[in-house]
C-alpha cells in the first residue's frame, strides 16, 4: 500500500512559497496540501474555496468546495480526483524503486513531460517540493518578464 497521497499543511503556507505560481492565484493565497506529484491544493482565504494547481499543465481549478472537512472527504475520496491526481498505482510503484518520500518530497518525472519527457515511471525522480514547485513554474515561463 503506497504512502499518503496527500500531504496536508499545519499550518498552512502562503502562496509566496510557491514563487511565480503566485502570479496565477487570483485570490487563492493559501497553500493546504500537496500530492505526492508535487500538484497543489490551496485556499482562498476569503471564501474558503478550494482549488487545485496542476503544475505539469500549468492549471489552476477552482472545485467550488468552501468546506475543509467536505474537501476532503468528498473531493478527495472521488476516484475521478483520486487516480489523476494522487495516483495511487504509480506511487506504489516508485516507492518500490525510489524508497518512500520523505517530508517535503514528491516524485516528478525527468525531464518534465512538458519540456520533452516520456513521463514514464522509470524516468521518475524525487525531490523536495518547493524547489520543484520553482523549478516547474519558471520552466513553464510563469511570472517571466518579456525581455524589451
Amino acid at each position: 500500500m503506497p504512502s499518503e497521497l496527500f500531504h496536508f499543511l499545519e499550518p498552512a503556507r502562503d502562496i509566496a512559497d510557491l514563487g511565480p505560481w503566485e502570479s496565477l492565484a487570483h485570490g487563492f493565497t493559501c497553500v493546504s496540501a500537496y500530492s505526492s506529484f508535487g500538484d497543489f491544493i490551496l485556499v482562498n482565504p476569503r471564501t474558503g474555496e478550494h482549488a487545485i494547481l496542476l503544475t505539469m499543465t500549468a492549471e489552476i481549478e477552482p472545485t467550488g468546495f468552501n468546506s475543509a472537512s467536505e474537501f476532503r472527504t468528498v473531493f478527495l475520496s472521488d476516484l475521478d480526483v483520486v487516480e489523476p491526481m494522487g495516483k495511487p498505482a504509480l506511487l506504489a510503484e516508485l516507492e518500490k524503486r525510489l524508497g518512500p518520500l520523505s517530508l517535503d518530497e514528491v516524485f516528478f518525472p525527468v525531464p518534465y513531460p512538458f519540456l520533452g519527457g516520456s513521463g514514464r515511471p522509470e524516468t521518475f525522480d524525487k525531490g523536495n517540493v518547493w524547489t520543484f514547485a520553482q523549478m516547474v513554474g519558471q520552466s513553464h515561463g510563469i511570472g517571466v518578464r518579456p525581455t524589451e
